[in-house]
């Protein structure tokens, strides 16, 4: 099943086919169908890269659920083993929230369009998440959010964490190595959202260097502001 190969984070063509078995020149004419016809999956582009490293996506985060943790496990849980399947799905939930989370913080970037959020002037021309072409080792590289404003050279990231730990330097140096590797000149004004909060040294640090940091409540209040 292509849903379930991409809803299990088979994203690129090369996946998809790999996980399914269907000849890669092939698998255009059903991911076509699916998008277009049945509104299942999108496509997605890295900001500011080629289409030829797109993504694509479950549309809906309830078949994104269901192709993911239910559908592979459907006879287990017809049979009533249900108690490894709960597991599983505690296990691998703060992952799967945190790609819904993610859309959370680019909407909130959209709501902010033309103002100050937390002090800092928000305006682009464009928004969605970058990614290279390859990976670097266990890093995909992966920038949650970007947003980029060409006339001012301006380029606004965000680093998306949906986790049970505190944010510190260990995520933020990764981050950082990440940030490099952007197809964009110009400024870069850094944002860090952390469902848990960050370490004390952390945002002492963030404070210095004009990094503006985001916990879950402080979302919550810029949504009830906007």
């Amino acid at each position: 099943s292509i849903l379930k190969a991409i809803a299990q984070g088979y994203l690129k063509l090369p996946d998809i086919a790999n996980a399914t078995g269907i000849q890669i020149e092939q698998l255009p004419i059903y991911l076509g169908k699916l998008n277009e016809r049945l509104d299942l999956i999108k496509p997605t582009d890295p900001m500011g890269g080629k289409k030829k490293n797109a993504r694509y996506e479950v549309s809906d985060n309830f078949f994104r659920f269901w192709f993911k943790f239910v559908f592979p496990h459907r006879s287990s849980i017809e049979m009533g083993n249900t108690k490894d399947i709960h597991a599983l799905i505690q296990d691998q939930l703060p992952a799967f929230t945190g790609r819904i989370f993610e859309g959370i913080v680019r909407e909130l970037f959209i709501l902010y369009q033309e103002r100050d959020m937390l002090g800092v002037p928000i305006l682009f021309d464009e928004i969605g998440s970058w990614w290279p072409s390859k990976g670097g080792g266990t890093d995909t590289g992966d920038i949650d959010v970007v947003a980029r404003h060409e006339k001012s050279r301006t380029t606004y990231v965000a680093d998306v964490k949906y986790t049970k730990a505190e944010y510190g330097f260990s995520e933020f140096n990764v981050f950082q190595n990440r940030i490099k590797n952007l197809p964009y000149g110009g400024q870069i004004v850094i944002f860090v959202v952390s469902r848990s909060g960050f370490a004390s040294d952390f945002t002492k640090y963030a404070k210095e260097k004009r990094i503006t940091l985001i916990d879950i409540g402080q979302l919550s209040l810029l949504f009830d502001k906007a």
